[in-house]
């Protein structure tokens, strides 16, 4: 799939769990090009961040997280929450796990580790995920 916008042309590609990304710029005479062997690598945040360190603009950087050490009553998170955009699975087997549905509807399983209360973050790509809780403290969607 090739996407032109302004005076940008990239285009996303991936083949057996082998994803790509390439993005030209015309106007700033920028190309980068993203390859990995894991699929679930974000190749087209990569590129946009490169070109945009390469082409002088400000790139914030994925914050370190403080795994939160109290303990967290972890099992009344357990289950399947959705909303417009995806299902999310969440499921206890010694540690905390999310299932999400990735590119082209495959599902993924991930650790995630609570930093808040009602907050969790994936380690490998950062996602965060928060639950809404009712009053009494049950949780009613993830966002």
């Amino acid at each position: 799939m090739a996407l032109f916008i302004d005076d940008v042309v990239s285009h996303f590609g991936d083949i057996n769990g082998f994803v790509n990304y390439f993005y030209l710029d015309i106007s700033n005479d920028t190309v980068v090009i993203a390859l990995s062997n894991i699929n679930i690598s974000p190749v087209s945040k990569i590129c946009h961040d490169l070109a945009g360190i390469v082409n002088g603009k400000k790139v914030e950087l994925i914050k370190e997280f403080v795994i939160e050490e109290r303990l967290i009553k972890l099992d009344k998170y357990i289950g399947d929450y959705a909303n417009e955009h995806k299902i999310l699975s969440f499921t206890w087997r010694n540690v905390p796990f999310v299932t999400v549905p990735k590119m082209y509807g495959v599902l993924y399983k991930f650790k995630i580790s609570p930093i808040k209360e009602n907050e969790f973050k994936r380690e490998f790509l950062h996602d965060t995920y928060v639950f809404e809780v009712d009053e009494e403290g049950k949780p009613v969607s993830c966002n």
